[in-house]
Parts: C-alpha cells; sequence; structure tokens
C-alpha cells in the first residue's frame, strides 16, 4: 500500500490545491494522510479558529484522508517569525513517523511566506537518503505568475475527473475561504478545472 503525506500550511490548502489528486489516490487504496502546520486564523481576527477545524475535519472525510495536526507549528503568515529549523524538524518528525512514499506540498516560489517555508521544509527533510520518500509533488500556487522564487513550471498532470466531485465538497466546507468567481477558490473555478499540475522533485 502507497502512504501518501500532504504537508500543507493551513486548513484548506490540501482540498483548493491537491484535493482531487488525494482523493484520487484514496480511491486508489492508497493511505492518504495532511500534515497541517498552521490553523490558519491568526492573520484574520473574523476568522472562527473552531469552525476551520471542523471545516479540516469534513474536508478530509470528502478526501479520503486521514488528518495530523501541527497547528501550533507556526502562528498564520507568520512563518518567517519562527526558526526554519523549528518547521524542518516538525516535517522530519512526521516524515520518521508516517514513513510515506511521496508527499505532496508547496511551491518553494509561492508568494505565500508560510507556503514558502513549509515547501523549504520539505526539500530539506526529503534529502536523498534522509527520508522514506521517493518523490515529492509541488502543487500549483494560487498565483502561479507571480512567483518570488523559482517560476511555475509544471512537470507532472493528475487528470481528476472521477473525484472531482469530492473536491469540490471538500472546498466547499470551507465557506470562509471561498471567492467570488473568477477567484482561483471560487467554486466554478475548482469545477472548470480538469486536472491538478505539480512541479516534482525526486
Amino acid at each position: 500500500m502507497n502512504r501518501i503525506l500532504a504537508v500543507v500550511a493551513h486548513p484548506d490548502d490540501e482540498s483548493f490545491w491537491c484535493g482531487g489528486t488525494l482523493a484520487k489516490l484514496s480511491s486508489e487504496g492508497a493511505l492518504v494522510s495532511v500534515l497541517v502546520m498552521s490553523d490558519g486564523c491568526e492573520a484574520r481576527p473574523d476568522t472562527d479558529a473552531m469552525a476551520r477545524w471542523v471545516a479540516y475535519c469534513e474536508a478530509g472525510e470528502e478526501l479520503g484522508a486521514a488528518l495530523v495536526s501541527e497547528r501550533s507549528c507556526f502562528p498564520d503568515q507568520q512563518a518567517d517569525a519562527v526558526p526554519q529549523l523549528v518547521i524542518n524538524r516538525t516535517v522530519e518528525s512526521a516524515l520518521a513517523l508516517y514513513r510515506p512514499d511521496v508527499v505532496y506540498t508547496h511551491h518553494v516560489g509561492d508568494l505565500n511566506i508560510d507556503h514558502r517555508r513549509v515547501a523549504e521544509a520539505v526539500l530539506v527533510a526529503t534529502r536523498p537518503g534522509c527520508s522514506s520518500v521517493e518523490t515529492v509533488y509541488h502543487m500549483r500556487p494560487e498565483w502561479p505568475d507571480r512567483c518570488v522564487g523559482p517560476a511555475w513550471a509544471p512537470t507532472h498532470h493528475v487528470g481528476i475527473a472521477e473525484t472531482l466531485e469530492a473536491k469540490v465538497r471538500a472546498c466547499l466546507c470551507y465557506t470562509a475561504e471561498l471567492r467570488p468567481y473568477p477567484h482561483p477558490r471560487s467554486e466554478r473555478a475548482i469545477r472548470e478545472a480538469s486536472h491538478e499540475s505539480f512541479m516534482v522533485t525526486t
């Protein structure tokens, strides 16, 4: 059985940016888990942390994923206020515990600082010979044309037609995160995507 771990900064990242793929892997028999590193709420006082957590749990059920919480690893949108070593060690501990074959995470050039720091930690933790991970898939940034590091250049695409509805249901759990079309977090934009794209690190 393949073991899959998605390492994401905030509850909702797993659904919006690789939810169709995670649901597909789960339906094929893979053991899928999600590690979230922040509760995604501190930067937005109007966001209810408990409601966000409930949404995360409901989304995980839609995707067929087990959920792992490291919400106290860093405060929302303030990953740069935490030593990178702390984030690295959190990811390393998760990899040692869950021993995934494959990891899904953010693109290291993502505009969002939390996303970048998590991606960097995954790259450190998955160095050859340092973990069980064979492949790292970096998810499409929300704003792929505004990367602040390496440009977004996807090399792997996953068709999600058969799991699109599961992805939509998972994303709709996060009602506070939805936006009007044509925002990429609108329901219409989510439904229009027939595949999910990734950059690959081996």
